[in-house]
């Protein structure tokens, strides 16, 4: 008993265990000792693995390029890792006892606070907390923060453990291309301003042109090749309008177009119009020959399905279904000839159609159904 007090766990009575009084006492010492060894083994491997444990968890937070930390309950700093110094150039144990907020920039306390006393209020981890830091030599970094609330043996809540992070360079450089994004939007929409401007000046050419012709049919094909040139336009407006530059809405471009081209429905005849107009968009590459494919159906409606006509109805429909485009265009006006063929008209609007449906790889149906009826349909590009 003396030589396993001394902590000879090896050592034994080495006398029988019978029934007699000392042979019961030599199995309860023996028994106790050999626990004692069971119970010192198990204490030396777990004792062994905590500290291969410990080796791992303090290289992998040397190698690691973010910082450890962890805060009490009034968010002080209890521990740092030794690359708080690489980032913000403070010793670690220069922030025991102090808070983020004593190194944050300007302002930033104030915008972060609030959002993490309700994160600890409810206990909630934090997920991606963005914030600017002051470093040691004055500059400002930008950390990303992540941690989860840590409790004691009693279930105490005593604070948040987690990592920060870094980002600077990578927040730098995303500023930068937002503002070179900025520039080229700015840019653009400045082009199809100056587009827009330079096709109005030519339509307006065209139209102090027309007052010197004479000719009836020389003075309509001035006026058609203008409402083609403001279907181009109007294309270049509105994208320049947009928030996305780089498609136009078809059914937008419908609504703007009717007004330009035969006014606000004051004129004679007075036509009744039915919009079915769907969010449907369109690179540039399609939509100008699918503007000006619009333009004609719709001067050919007003042309040929109202004329001597008081009142008619107009139903245009643009829609978008998975990746195709349908744009439809009906009058109840007298319909189209038994034969006609858009591919064998001699009209110039129709063939222009034609050219254009094809410049789309689309497709293009006329048919008689209460009046003419237009239908084109074609593939949406990426």
């Amino acid at each position: 008993a003396d030589r396993i007090g001394q902590g000879e766990l090896s050592a034994r009575t080495d006398l029988r265990h019978g029934t007699t009084g000392i042979g019961k006492v030599a199995r309860t010492i023996d028994a106790m000792a050999e626990l004692l060894a069971t119970n010192e083994h198990e204490r030396e491997h777990a004792l062994a693995a905590l500290r291969a444990s410990q080796e791992r968890m303090s290289h992998i937070t040397i190698a690691m390029a973010d910082w450890i930390w962890e805060i009490d309950a009034e968010d002080r700093f209890t521990y740092a890792s030794s690359r708080v110094r690489q980032i913000l150039g403070f010793a670690p144990s220069e922030l025991y006892g102090q808070t983020p907020y004593d190194f944050m920039a300007p302002g930033e306390a104030d915008r972060i606070r609030p959002v993490f006393e309700a994160l600890k209020a409810g206990r909630e981890p934090m997920r991606d907390m963005r914030y600017w830091s002051l470093a040691k030599d004055g500059p400002a970094h930008c950390l990303l923060a992540n941690g989860v609330p840590w409790h004691d043996e009693t279930g105490t809540f005593r604070g948040y453990r987690g990592v920060s992070k870094d980002i600077t360079a990578s927040v730098r450089a995303e500023r930068t291309v937002l503002e070179s994004l900025h520039e080229k939007e700015i840019l653009l929409k400045e082009i199809h301003h100056r587009v827009k401007n330079n096709l109005q000046i030519i339509s307006g050419l065209l139209y102090l042109q027309e007052e010197h012709v004479q000719d009836p049919v020389a003075l309509e094909a001035f006026r058609e090749s203008r409402n083609r040139i403001g279907s181009m336009a109007l294309v270049h407006e509105e994208l320049y309008r947009s928030t996305n530059l780089s498609r136009v809405c078809l059914g937008e471009y419908v609504r703007d177009l009717l007004p330009r081209l035969f006014g606000n429905g004051d004129s004679q005849p007075r036509v009744v119009r039915h919009l079915h107009l769907g969010e449907a968009r369109v690179p540039i590459e399609q939509a100008v020959p699918a503007g000006l494919i619009i333009n004609e159906l719709l001067t050919n409606a007003y042309k040929h399905a109202f004329a001597g006509r008081d009142t008619g109805e107009l139903t245009v429909i643009v829609e978008a279904t998975d990746d195709t485009i349908v744009i439809a265009v009906r009058d109840n006006g007298p319909g189209l000839p038994d034969d006609f063929s858009m591919e064998q008209t001699a009209s110039l609007g129709m063939q222009l159609v034609c050219n254009l449906t094809r410049q789309l790889r689309g497709e293009i149906a006329a048919q008689n159904d209460g009046g003419a009826v237009f239908t084109l349909r074609f593939q949406r590009l990426a």
